[in-house]
C-alpha cells in the first residue's frame, strides 16, 4: 500500500513538512545562472516542440477574441469543472474522493461546440459586431505573445519582433489552417494549433514524460497538449487539453486514476463533466462542450474536447498513471 498523500486543496499542496527556503545568496546565484537561458541562450539548438517561450510586445492577458465568438448553446457556457469537492462529499484526508453521485446522463456530442479558430488580437484589431468581414485583413505589425515560437516554426529570423516578412508567412499560415482573423499576429490560437500539428507530426520527439512498463497518461502543460504511452508504444496521439487557469492551477507530479464516472455532474459548478476520470482530489480528466482555445482556463481539472474524451475513456482505467508536468503559458 502507498503511503498517504499530502492534504492538498483546490489550489495546491499543503504539507506539515515543507522545506526550508535557501539562503537569500543561493537564490541570487540560481536566477543569475538562469538568466542567459531564459534571454534566449538556448534557442539556438531548441525545436518548435520544446514549447512556447511566452514574452512579446502585447501581454496575451490584454488580448481580445478577432472576431465576435459563436454564440453560445445549452452546457457551453464557462468552464465545468469540479476543480475539489465540496464540504461534506466523501473524501479521505489526502482529498481523493471515495464517491460520486452522477446524473443519470450527461449530455450527447450533439451539444459539443466545434473549434472555432477564431485568433486573439490586441484592442482595436479586432472585427467588431456588425462590421464587414473582409476575406484577409490587413496584416498587422503588433508583436504577439507567442511571435518567437511562431518564428520557429515557420523557420523564420527568430528574433521575437514582428516584421513585414514575419507578418506576411504567419498570415498564410492561418488561411491555410482556417485561423481568423488571418492579419499575422502571433497569438495563442496560433500557437495551439501549430503546437498540436508539430506534436502529431513528431509524435518521437516528445519531451517529459517518464518511461513506464505500463500506461502512463502524459499532459503537458506547458504545449497544453496529452497523448498515453504503454512503454514504447504511444496509444493515444496527442490531443489539445486546456488545464488551470491562475489560483486554480492544475497540480504537477505522479498521480493515479482511482475514480472514473461516464455521467459525472459537477456539484460545485453545475455543470455536466462526461467521461470523467479522477486522478487527485477532485481535479480530473473529462469532456467539456465549449471551445478549448477559448477562455483563461479550468478550475483544475483538465479539459479535453467531448470525442477525445470519449476516446481517452476506452483507453485509461482505474490504476493507470497521470504524469502531469510543465505550467500553462502566459499565465
Amino acid at each position: 500500500m502507498r503511503g498517504r498523500r499530502p492534504v492538498r486543496d483546490a489550489y495546491g499542496v499543503h504539507s506539515p513538512n515543507s522545506r526550508k527556503r535557501p539562503p537569500v545568496r543561493a537564490v541570487l546565484l540560481a536566477a543569475l545562472t538562469a538568466l542567459p537561458l531564459v534571454l534566449g541562450g538556448a534557442a539556438a539548438t531548441a525545436s518548435p516542440g520544446d514549447g512556447p517561450r511566452p514574452g512579446g510586445h502585447v501581454p496575451e492577458a490584454d488580448l481580445v477574441p478577432g472576431y465576435p465568438l459563436p454564440a453560445k448553446l445549452p452546457y457551453q457556457q464557462g468552464t465545468p469543472d469540479q476543480g475539489a469537492f465540496p464540504p461534506g462529499d466523501s473524501h479521505d484526508a489526502a482529498g481523493r474522493a471515495t464517491r460520486a453521485v452522477p446524473e443519470p446522463r450527461t449530455p450527447g456530442a450533439e451539444y459539443a461546440a466545434r473549434s472555432s479558430l477564431i485568433e486573439y488580437v490586441p484592442p482595436g484589431e479586432q472585427i467588431r459586431e456588425g462590421e464587414p468581414k473582409p476575406k484577409t485583413p490587413p496584416c498587422t505589425l503588433s508583436t504577439g505573445p507567442y511571435q518567437l515560437f511562431v518564428e520557429r516554426y515557420l523557420g523564420l529570423k527568430e528574433d521575437g519582433v514582428q516584421s513585414k516578412s514575419d507578418c506576411k508567412a504567419i498570415q498564410e499560415y492561418q488561411t491555410k489552417a482556417g485561423i481568423y482573423p488571418d492579419s499575422g499576429f502571433a497569438g495563442p490560437v496560433t500557437w495551439k494549433v501549430m503546437t498540436l500539428r508539430w506534436a502529431r507530426a513528431h509524435p518521437g520527439e516528445l519531451r517529459g514524460c517518464p518511461r513506464r512498463d505500463s500506461v502512463v497518461a502524459c499532459l503537458d502543460l506547458s504545449r497544453q497538449i496529452m497523448w498515453v504511452m504503454d512503454g514504447d508504444k504511444m496509444i493515444y496521439q496527442p490531443v489539445p487539453l486546456r488545464s488551470g487557469k491562475p489560483r486554480y492551477e492544475t497540480r504537477t507530479g505522479w498521480h493515479d486514476v482511482y475514480l472514473r464516472v461516464r455521467h459525472e455532474h459537477s456539484t460545485l459548478y453545475d455543470s455536466p463533466m462526461p467521461f470523467s476520470q479522477y486522478f487527485d482530489g477532485g481535479q480530473a480528466l473529462h469532456g467539456v462542450y465549449d471551445d478549448l482555445y477559448t477562455g483563461p482556463g479550468s478550475h483544475g481539472c483538465v479539459n479535453l474536447r467531448y470525442e477525445d474524451a470519449e476516446r481517452l475513456w476506452n483507453v485509461l482505467g482505474e490504476g493507470d498513471r497521470v504524469y502531469v508536468w510543465g505550467a500553462k503559458p502566459n499565465r
